[in-house]
């Protein structure tokens, strides 16, 4: 009997250690998703940095082109907002952005690119798309962005070349 209990715990325990090691390889695993605003943004919609902050399993499968994609070669986000909607990035998508590390890449930027920028207004700091409209002489880019009725609207600020992290590559709905 004392030995019954004894496998049964014994048992269970193994049961037990177990259940937490995959635990721990699904978190150790998973990949952080970030928000990026795609909208319009007023100082009184100030939001922490990462105020959005989820993960992605690391058994989920994305396919682009039919190629499977690994989300760690990208930068994850989730969109709030729908001012890229015309471009086909709507609210809640999954956007990867390929990560520009060097001035040569920030450089190679182009008209129509979308790009994940680094941005502060007043209590605002986090990140935002916009569609690339001009590379100026002086290391800054003029963007747009869309109206809910699909109207092109010029960006009220100019963007430092420094501010741009990466370009969207890859739009997932969710």
């Amino acid at each position: 009997m004392i030995l019954n209990l004894l496998y049964i715990l014994i048992g269970g325990g193994f049961i037990v250690t177990i259940m937490l090691l995959i635990v721990l390889f699904y978190r150790q695993g998973s990949i952080h998703v970030g928000s990026v605003k795609a909208g319009p943004i007023h100082d009184t919609h100030a939001l922490p940095n990462g105020s959005y902050k989820t993960s992605i399993s690391p058994f989920e499968s994305f396919y682009h082109h039919g190629k499977k994609v690994n989300p760690k070669d990208y930068i994850v986000c989730k969109v709030e907002g729908d001012c890229m909607s015309p471009r086909g990035i709507n609210a809640c998508n999954l956007i990867f952005i390929e990560e520009l590390k060097s001035a040569q890449q920030k450089e190679s930027i182009k008209r129509g690119d979308i790009v994940y920028i680094k941005y502060t207004k007043g209590a605002y700091e986090g990140y935002k798309i916009r569609e690339v409209d001009e590379k100026l002489d002086n290391n800054q880019i003029k963007t747009l962005y869309y109206t809910a009725e699909g109207k092109i609207k010029q960006s009220s600020a100019l963007h430092e070349l420094e501010n741009i992290i990466g370009i969207v590559k890859m739009n997932f709905k969710n």
